[in-house]
């Protein structure tokens, strides 16, 4: 598990290059995202798939959510509705994550076998050139242990990975993340009426701002 320091500008295209690389292998990368740390890998890749569930310890009755650098990729690997993509022109990029129908692209690994899938556009460059330099889906599920807590800590991250012989292959440290971050806002946009799946970042008049929805 190599630890890659995120520089300045200068410094940045390289560590993209090498982050980029790695996910072209099928391997797993750490990185700051506007939430928390995320373990990404090639979302379209079975076998890459395959070895994040590994080194999560993910059981794989639980999906993991996608980020996407924009609607129009949305729309090459899931369903949006008509009118939809007028919601999503709102809400992202930002800390909401939307469930969808997904498209035959994604390994039904990524799915847990379901018919949908959560996909994200996050507020952060990282993850956004990653997608971009790829020119693919990486998944957006939090880099921790399953089971034990997702942070913004780096070092707790690490702790978490170094007792297994599993491990990310590339760690790209932006330090601690500010703190009080949570996971996103998941909303259900694969039916016909959204529903909350899990509160977050966006507060409840928000959402109602957004979608109509009142959340208890």
């Amino acid at each position: 598990m190599r630890v890659l320091e995120i520089g300045d500008r200068k410094t940045l295209p390289g560590t993209i290059y090498e982050a980029v690389s790695v996910l072209r292998r099928g391997g797993a990368v750490v990185f700051p995202t506007d939430t928390l740390y995320a373990l990404g890998v090639d979302a379209t890749s079975k076998d890459a798939v395959e070895r994040l569930f590994h080194i999560k310890r993910r059981p794989a009755s639980r999906p993991v959510s996608i980020f996407v650098k924009d609607i129009a990729m949305t729309k090459r690997y899931a369903y949006v509705d008509y009118g939809k993509d007028k919601i999503l022109e709102r809400i992202w990029p930002g800390a909401v994550t939307v469930v969808l129908y997904k498209k035959a692209l994604l390994p039904d690994l990524l799915t847990a076998g379901g018919n949908t899938v959560g996909v994200r556009v996050p507020d952060h460059e990282i993850p956004r050139i990653l997608v971009k330099s790829l020119n693919a889906p990486i998944t957006a599920t939090s880099a921790n242990i399953s089971g034990k807590a997702p942070s913004g800590r780096l070092a707790e991250i690490l702790d978490q990975f170094k007792e297994y012989d599993i491990q990310p292959d590339l760690v790209l440290d932006m330090g601690d993340l500010p703190p009080g971050r949570t996971a996103s806002t998941v909303v259900d946009l694969s039916r016909e009426i959204p529903k909350v799946l899990r509160t977050g970042p966006i507060s409840k008049e928000e959402l109602h701002t957004l979608f109509g929805l009142t959340v208890s």
